[in-house]
């Protein structure tokens, strides 16, 4: 088991506490389609941070369940292992609240797609006559 225990208070705490939301680095997109966040797009959550919009998203979007947070000496950066995957986070003051910044994820988050196989023309054929052929049984 692991946990962060800041000496300053003498006491462990949440790295996270408090953080609800998070966003993409607009820089580091990639991170957004590893994630598999493509189908939480609304348009009332893009803001502009830094003159490049960005989307906030609540961290229950991340689908992740349990991980250990890491949290650098500087209190500031870190990275999140949950799921196969490894996200580097900053935190960043946003509407006075803090949100955390996806900067990069390494690994990706199977896809109910990932399965799926492409058919031949001839296979194709088959499975219409085979279709037919039961509509006229």
């Amino acid at each position: 088991m692991q946990f962060y225990y800041d000496f300053n208070k003498m006491m462990v705490t949440n790295p996270l506490e408090g953080i609800t939301h998070f966003f993409i680095n607009p820089r580091m997109i990639d991170g957004f389609k590893q994630l598999r966040l493509d189908e939480c797009c609304a348009p009332d959550q893009v803001k502009l941070h830094e003159g490049l919009p960005i989307m906030i998203l609540p961290l229950r979007e991340l689908k992740l369940d349990n991980g250990i947070v890491k949290l650098d000496d500087n209190g500031c950066s870190g990275n999140i292992k949950a799921g196969g995957l490894t996200i580097y986070f900053k935190k960043v003051k946003l509407d006075n609240k803090t949100t955390l910044q996806i900067n990069t994820v390494l690994g990706s988050r199977r896809s109910q797609y990932d399965d799926i196989r492409p058919i031949t023309q001839e296979e194709m054929i088959k499975r219409v006559i085979k279709n037919i052929d039961d509509l006229l049984a």
